[in-house]
C-alpha cells in the first residue's frame, strides 16, 4: 500500500525509520495523548514493525500503523493508524506526527489522503477517531478534515491509571463524497 499526496508519501514503515519513529514516540508532549507509556521502547518499536506487513490487506481487529513520510526525501514525520471494525466495514484512525512536524498541514493531508483511500479503494461505510477532550490540537484536525463530533463520554476509558474523557468523532462514507 503506498498513497502520494502533494507532499506526503503513506507508506509501510520501514526498518531504516526505526530511529526517527523512537524519538517522536519518546517525546513527553506526544506520549501524553497517546496511549503508550514513557519510555517507548526498542522492543516495542520492533514488535509493531514486525506487526506492520504491508504484504497483508488491512484485517479486521488488528491496528496496522502506517507511515507519514515526506514524499521529497521519504524521510519519516511520523505515522497514521488504521483499525477495522470485526464485520470490515469501519474503521478506527488515529495519528501521530514528530513535534518538528506538527503545525505544518501534514496530519491533514495525510487523514484526508487516508479517508479517501478508505472509502474508495477500501469500500468503508464509516470511520471514527477518538481524543482527549484537552487535545484541542487533535480535535481541530479531525474537525478540519470533516468529521463530526458525536459524543463526549465522560470518564469513560482507563488510561495511564486514570478515568479519562474521550471526544468521539466520525464520518460515513457519502458525507466524505459530499465534501470532495
Amino acid at each position: 500500500m503506498e498513497i502520494l499526496t502533494e507532499r506526503l508519501r503513506l507508506r509501510p514503515l520501514r526498518e531504516r525509520d526505526m530511529a526517527s519513529f523512537l524519538a517522536y514516540r519518546n517525546e513527553p508532549e506526544v506520549a501524553h495523548w497517546q496511549s503508550f507509556a514513557l519510555p517507548y521502547s526498542l522492543d516495542e518499536a520492533q514488535a509493531l514493525f514486525s506487526e506492520c506487513d504491508a504484504s497483508q490487506p488491512l484485517m479486521p481487529r488488528t491496528w496496522r500503523q502506517i507511515a507519514i513520510a515526506s514524499r521529497l526525501d521519504d524521510s519519516l514525520l511520523g505515522d497514521c493508524a488504521v483499525c477495522l471494525s470485526g464485520d470490515g466495514q469501519q474503521a478506527e484512525l488515529g495519528i501521530t506526527l514528530a513535534p518538528k512536524h506538527q503545525g505544518c498541514g501534514y496530519a491533514s493531508e495525510a487523514f484526508k489522503a487516508l479517508l479517501d483511500w478508505l472509502f474508495s479503494q477500501q469500500g468503508l461505510h464509516r470511520v471514527h477517531a477518538a481524543c482527549d477532550p484537552d487535545n484541542h490540537a487533535s480535535a481541530r484536525l479531525l474537525r478540519r478534515v470533516g468529521m463530526r463530533q458525536e459524543g463526549h463520554f465522560k470518564r469513560s476509558l482507563w488510561l495511564k491509571g486514570q478515568w479519562v474523557d474521550d471526544l468521539v468523532f466520525g464520518l460515513l462514507r457519502e458525507e466524505w463524497q459530499a465534501q470532495r
